[in-house]
């Protein structure tokens, strides 16, 4: 796919021109499915994450835990990677900003002690809370991001970069149940 902009696009790019992390957030999303490199793409969503959209932070905490979230310096041609570790710090972000896609990954990553302590109380609060706003194909979705991660005894990480995902979390999964978040932008 090219790199054009849709009309879409161009008006969320006049609201990131604005400052508006929601329309930086949707026009991350909007790069994504249209094709762009993930550099285009995490750099946007870095950007709303600046500005407030919590929604930024569970994408880029997504990425993290699929080993792939590049550094702020890349450049399409010499990739860096950040440590998949950053995850817990994303979602906790998102959490903190009472956004329930973080809640419910964060939850999990304390569930199943993904790269922080387990503490199996505060994960089921975090995710009790955050259910109720979440459609069944969002949490299974979720799960499934969390599964490549989690083994029959305990944590199992998968080799680095590894992206075979059959149902992967997307952005059109998060922004789904986003609208109510769209204030804290």
């Amino acid at each position: 796919m090219g790199y054009g902009f849709t009309s879409e696009m161009k008006v969320y790019f006049d609201g990131e021109c604005q400052g508006d992390g929601w329309a930086v957030y949707k026009l991350s999303c909007e790069m994504d499915r249209n094709g762009f490199d993930d550099v285009f793409v995490q750099n946007h969503c870095r950007k709303a994450a600046e500005l407030g959209c919590s929604s930024a932070y569970v994408v880029l905490g997504t990425y993290a835990l699929r080993d792939n979230l590049l550094e702020d310096y890349s450049v399409m041609s010499d990739k860096h990677y950040q440590d998949q570790s950053k995850c817990v710090d994303l979602f906790r972000t998102a959490s903190m900003m009472n956004n329930n896609y973080g809640k419910f990954m964060y939850g999990q990553c304390l569930l199943n002690g993904i790269f922080t302590q387990r503490d199996e109380c505060y994960a089921r609060t975090l995710i009790e809370e955050a259910v109720p706003y979440l459609s069944e194909e969002d949490i299974i979705n979720m799960v499934a991001e969390i599964d490549r991660y989690v083994g029959r005894i305990g944590f199992n990480p998968t080799p680095s970069g590894s992206m075979a995902m059959k149902v992967p979390m997307t952005f059109l999964g998060i922004k789904r149940n986003d609208i109510g978040h769209r204030k804290a932008s």
